[in-house]
């Protein structure tokens, strides 16, 4: 419970015999919140809430009780956003009701406020999926053939005007919420006196156009500019009001010019006034990429008749440009160009045709108050960072906010906007047009004065999908709903557009073949194509060339889920843009943490299928199995298909690989997608655009998006950034003929020259040198593409199922609108079929952090690595330069961030992990091959100061062997004690191992049970690994030894041979179960356990197990780290010779089998440990070669596959340790021929 407290200081009181009376309101009194450190001045006769509001603490408590009552002011009620079924009560009078979510309502309340002494306001709202129901049961109301509604969920959304995505979408829930989610005001104005009349802007529309420009034609470059601006105000304008404007440097507030505007109009509510302004005042606005967002501050001020009182002001930031979608007849000039006749389909930039580069923008979360301008900055940084220039705004979501708007100005990010109509046709009664005509002019007066917006499309997949739909069921009734179509979408949107505007294009439907004609001298200048199409000729932003997904007559989006044919090109449909296309993935394992229980992280669990709306339930099916366990069953198709798949005994871990690998797969298939579009720029085509679908999600749940919900990249959107450069390489493979060619396709506006090298590999990483591909210059042209490669693959020559093509192109050109040459630089890969069954190597990569640079190492020791993938863990926000990418073997890569957020401290540098699509390969359930990972980890510690050897590991050995010690009351205990790194017995530099064989429920309470030779011995569950800070974390990347050591670990507990982890921490020291450090113990430092320290942490106060290891690093439980040891590692005699980690871990690993036998004089030495005899001289004294690292490798090999499968047969039969030996070295002699 808070307390407040009220404190009276200046008044002693006495006590008298005569009567005294003082007035407390007079005194200085404190009102005071301790708690919460709170002191403000305080009065009486008050309340908590006044005094806090009067201190500016909170806002008022009561706003509307400082509205005036006397005569002469005029009260309004202005709502931004309702949404959307509202009834209003002012001063308990009915008001008004609404019916649209997207519409700006005022209402004047003069009369209920001029008697009303306590104003009250009521909101109540209707539940809108009830109230669709209700509508579309109405008598005589408007119906459709069976198909063309689109039902997700909630059914009827088309006829209500509220967010659409909102009853339900395939990548999104339906909450379909209520409330007023945009901001509301009340307005009271003076209307009479001698003052100036007071007025209050409630919307504007500032249009910037060169004269003569008519909406969809390219206009001329060199006119003046054409200033429009509109004001819409509450209050009466008085007669003979003028208007003038202002125009300046948004950068330096420099005024750039200033005039009065001309033509002045007044209807209704609204004043108008026309400028024109010289083109050689005012800098070009430019997208990202072709330029400079150079932008300006208009202030438009309404004034009186004089000129002397300013009415109105309004201010808005603005930028000088042209934007126009050209959809003109193919001329002859360009036929001339080779390009194929129809007509044209791409946007033009102040007079420029430009590549559109980007993806589609989706609600960013299912309620929009929660999106804040920061979420926003960073997605759009994330857009501008992966080489983006627009985006389209999809219909059936809401209209862009002004603030996101305003981003997109200053990042330089086109935004193709639709309203808010989608895959359903719309009723067309009186009533619902002029709903929608008012919520349209509404919005497009709102945003029209930003250069960021691109296009108005009347809704989405109308005439490609709901016309086509008609078409398929129901043939005899389409001119009916063709006709209603464009009732709505061109007699009443267009006017809307046309008559604001004279700088944005408009089209009737996201996905079309574009006009037939377009004559302004008709009442609706529009006539659409559909279908009247041409043989031979291209129309439209996609066009089907064949029947693999819908069969269609009018443009379509691109979604194939037969993954069988993702790569093969020639299926991919030809038009001028593609305005849509994708193949769905899962989030990662860190996004899915923040949404759902740990029991329910498997790929198939009941949650998450849940969360897949690919495909919908088509209704209210709370249990859409059937359906979503199609759109799962694709992924895991597509998954299985192309790549090898994780089978990781660990269920999270497995989880986790399997939602990468959907992610690469979409990548991969998004990248041949878009390498096919860009190249169509320089062919017949002449394609001039790609966006894919989508760039980020509403929530966490499987879904086409490239960015999850809370800002992490996907896989597809680093791959997006990669093949967005200006310049690319790309690879192309006809499966059928077996013709193979390589292109570099150019978006610049001049040509580039530059030379593209090619080389075949194996994917050990040695090159293929019986296939001839020698470099070649060559010249690409502005916005073209050029062939640099063509072959054909024969596998008669080559087994193309194992190599891969490593590409490189290398460019000379310049940026547009720029002067500076520079060079361009792209890579690329290509493998010519599935790399699900094709002979991946272990590509040896390390990971190594420079804190100086603050970059990233990523080097391929062994062979190739494909899909080289960085992770940053949960907890952090952030993108690395680049990712997904292929290294060639002993290439390394540098790899900067940008960080965005971190709740790790900065800690997260070193749980950065890397791996390769090779992991995949790799199963936990043999715990010998995590144990190997984690010894070639160890094995790339470098050599430092003379004390390590050269191959890396400790000149002693690697640990010291104290075999089984019974206990007397029948416990078994072992303790592997590592030594120095560099030979100094400091607990701050080893690694110690603590191992028990069988696990003990309860351990004594008094710690320590025995010691031999000064060691101390502890009951708690093991095995145990201490890993110190310092100094390993400066040879090797802790992060990269945390994964090994938790690999194998998972790998040992999967299978039942140790118990849970354990930790312990102890004044910034080290100790392991209830025993402290050795330098502790001298110190007095008391002994506790990992779980007692664990209770330390909140998550932990009630827990009755230790923490696991994910929990331990997610939580930060400790500064070190303990770890469940390997196996008992077995020592050779002390020498200082280097030791090889193979070699090391195979006598570790025999040993932990218990293969050998021991005296129990033995115990306490290590010189007469038991590998000082044939077993130290079997593998380290008779050599012929030095240990490298292709020796370890085939080492481990054979350890695997043959060593240890025949020790366990001879152990199981009782054979004597001698004659394994022997077997033993004919082994190794046979494998290793360099052996004795």
């Amino acid at each position: 419970m808070t307390f407040i407290t009220c404190l009276l200081a200046g008044f002693l009181f006495s006590l008298v015999s005569t009567q005294t009376v003082i007035n407390l309101s007079d005194a200085d009194w404190t009102l005071q919140n301790l708690p919460l450190n709170i002191s403000v001045p305080g009065s009486v006769p008050s309340q908590a809430h006044l005094d806090l509001y009067e201190a500016q603490v909170i806002g008022d408590p009561a706003p509307l009780s400082r509205l005036k009552t006397f005569d002469g002011l005029q009260t309004w009620l202005l709502f931004n956003g309702l949404d959307t079924f509202t009834s209003i009560d002012f001063c308990g009078q009915h008001i008004a009701s609404t019916n649209n979510q997207f519409r700006q309502y005022a209402f004047d309340v003069s009369d209920q406020m001029r008697n009303c002494s306590n104003p009250m306001l009521n909101i109540d709202f209707g539940s809108a999926p009830m109230i669709a129901d209700q509508i579309a049961s109405e008598p005589g109301q408007e119906t459709w053939p069976f198909g063309v509604e689109i039902v997700y969920e909630f059914p009827n959304r088309q006829f209500i005007r509220k967010e659409q995505s909102d009853f339900g979408w395939d990548w999104g829930p339906a909450f379909a919420p209520a409330g007023v989610w945009q901001p509301a005001y009340a307005i009271q104005l003076e209307t009479t006196g001698n003052k100036t009349p007071q007025l209050y802007v409630r919307n504007s529309d500032v249009d910037l156009s060169r004269q003569g420009q008519l909406n969809n034609l390219p206009p001329s470059q060199s006119a003046p500019w054409f200033l429009n601006a509109s004001v819409d105000v509450l209050g009466s304008l008085p007669v003979g009001a003028q208007m003038r404007y202002a125009v300046a440097d948004s950068q330096t507030n420099k005024t750039v010019s200033t005039g009065m505007l001309n033509n002045i109009t007044m209807s209704n509510s609204t004043i108008t006034g026309t400028a024109i302004l010289d083109p050689l005042s005012y800098e070009l606005w430019w997208p990202r990429g072709l330029g400079s967002q150079n932008l300006y501050n208009i202030t438009i001020d309404v004034v009186d008749s004089a000129g002397t009182a300013i009415l109105a002001s309004v201010n808005k930031r603005t930028g000088f440009r042209t934007i126009v979608l050209n959809m003109q007849v193919i001329s002859d000039a360009q036929l001339a160009q080779g390009i194929a006749p129809g007509n044209n389909w791409h946007f033009e930039i102040n007079g420029h045709e430009f590549y559109a580069k980007g993806s589609n923008f989706i609600p960013p979360d299912a309620f929009w108050p929660r999106v804040s301008q920061t979420k926003m900055q960073q997605l759009f940084d994330s857009v501008t960072a992966a080489n983006q220039n627009m985006l389209r705004v999809w219909a059936s979501g809401a209209y862009t906010p002004d603030f996101i708007y305003d981003i997109a100005d200053q990042e330089g990010v086109l935004l193709w906007s639709e309203f808010e109509f989608g895959d359903a046709l719309y009723p067309v009664n009186q009533e619902f047009l002029d709903n929608v005509v008012d919520e349209a002019t509404y919005n497009v007066r709102r945003v029209n004065h930003h250069p960021s917006l691109a296009l108005w499309a009347g809704g989405n997949e109308l005439e490609s999908l709901e016309l086509q739909n008609v078409k398929n069921s129901a043939p005899d009734q389409y001119d009916r709903y063709r006709t209603e179509y464009e009732k709505l979408f061109l007699n009443h949107l267009l006017p809307v557009v046309y008559g604001n505007s004279r700088s944005i294009s408009y089209i009737p439907s996201s996905t079309t073949n574009g006009y037939l004609e377009l004559n302004f001298s008709l009442p609706i200048p529009m006539i659409e194509r559909y279908n009247n199409k041409t043989p031979g000729s291209v129309y439209g932003d996609t066009e089907e060339t064949r029947q693999s997904v819908r069969e269609a007559e009018f443009s379509l989006d691109y979604y194939n889920y037969d993954s069988s044919v993702a790569f093969n090109y020639s299926g991919y449909p030809v038009g001028r843009f593609a305005n849509e296309f994708g193949y769905h993935s899962m989030p990662s394992l860190q996004t899915w943490q923040q949404a759902i229980p740990a029991s329910e992280l498997h790929f198939n669990s009941t949650t998450i299928e849940l969360r897949n709306r690919h495909y919908p339930p088509g209704g209210l099916n709370i249990t859409n199995f059937p359906n979503s366990s199609k759109g799962m069953g694709e992924m895991t198709i597509a998954a299985q298909r192309w790549y090898p798949v994780p089978n990781k005994t660990d269920s999270v871990a497995n989880f986790s690989a399997w939602c990468h690998t959907t992610q690469i797969f979409q990548a991969d298939f998004y990248k041949s997608e878009i390498q096919f579009y860009r190249r169509g720029s320089g062919f017949p085509d002449r394609q001039l655009g790609s966006l894919y679908w989508q760039l980020e999600d509403i929530w966490q749940a499987p879904s086409w998006a490239g960015i999850e919900y809370d800002g992490r990249w996907k896989v597809l959107h680093y791959i997006g950034k990669d093949i967005y450069q200006p310049v690319i390489i790309s690879p192309f493979y006809n499966i059928a003929t077996g013709e193979f060619e390589i292109y570099v396709t150019s978006d610049l506006w001049s040509s580039a020259s530059g030379t593209a090298s090619f080389q075949w590999y194996h994917w050990d990483g040695s090159p293929i040198t019986n296939v001839s591909t020698p470099s070649t210059n060559f010249t690409v042209g502005a916005l073209n593409t050029t062939k640099v490669l063509s072959h054909t693959l024969d596998n008669s020559t080559l087994d193309y199922n194992n190599a891969v093509l490593y590409m490189t192109m290398t460019a000379e050109g310049q940026l547009p609108n720029t002067n500076v040459a520079r060079t361009f630089k792209h890579e690329n890969f290509f493998h010519a079929f599935s790399l699900a069954h094709a002979q991946l190597v272990d590509p040896g990569l390390t990971l190594y952090y420079d804190s100086s640079t603050k970059n990233f190492t990523v080097t391929a020791t062994k062979g190739v690595a494909v899909w080289t993938w960085l992770d940053n863990p949960a907890g952090t926000l952030l993108n690395f330069d680049s990712n997904g990418f292929l290294l060639l073997k002993g290439q390394s890569r540098q790899v900067g961030y940008n960080l965005k957020s971190d709740d790790t401290n900065g800690d997260w540098v070193n749980q950065v992990t890397v791996e390769s699509l090779y992991n995949n390969t790799l199963s936990l359930a043999n715990s010998q091959d995590a144990v190997q990972d984690l010894v070639q980890i160890l094995g790339r510690i470098p050599a430092q100061k003379g004390c390590l050897g050269d191959m890396g590991v400790q000149r002693s050995s690697i640990c010291s062997w104290f075999p089984r010690r019974p206990k007397k009351d029948g416990r078994t205990l072992r303790h592997i004690r590592g030594n120095s790194i560099c030979g100094r017995n400091k607990s701050d530099h080893v690694i110690e191992m603590w191992m028990q064989d069988d696990y003990i429920a309860d351990p004594p309470a008094n710690g320590a049970l025995d010691a031999v030779d000064g060691h101390a011995w502890t009951p708690w569950r093991g095995p145990l690994i201490v890993i110190s800070k310092a100094p390993v974390e400066e040879l090797i990347p802790r992060r990269t030894l945390i994964e090994g050591l938790r690999n194998a670990s998972d790998g040992l507990a999967s299978e039942g041979r140790w118990g849970k982890l354990h930790h312990e921490e102890d004044s910034g020291k080290v100790g392991v179960g209830r025993v402290a450090c050795r330098e502790d113990q001298d110190k007095g430092v008391p002994e506790s356990s990992s779980l007692e320290i664990s209770k330390r942490h909140p998550a932990f106060r009630n827990a009755d197990d230790p923490p696991s290891i994910a929990e331990i690093i997610n939580y930060g439980l400790c500064e070190t780290f303990a770890y469940e040891a390997l196996q008992p590692q077995v020592s050779a005699e002390k020498t200082a010779k280097p030791r090889n980690p193979a070699i090391e871990a195979l006598y570790c690993e025999l040993g932990r089998l218990g293969f050998f036998k021991f005296k129990r004089a033995e115990i306490g030495t290590t010189r007469n440990g038991i590998m000082n005899g044939s077993g130290s001289k079997l593998l380290l004294d008779k050599r012929k070669r030095p240990l490298d690292v292709d020796f370890a490798n085939a080492l481990c090999k054979l350890c695997r596959t043959q060593i240890i499968p025949l020790a366990k047969r001879r152990h199981n039969s009782g054979i004597e340790t001698e004659e394994l030996h022997d077997e033993m070295r004919e082994l190794v002699s046979s494998w290793l021929p360099d052996f004795d």
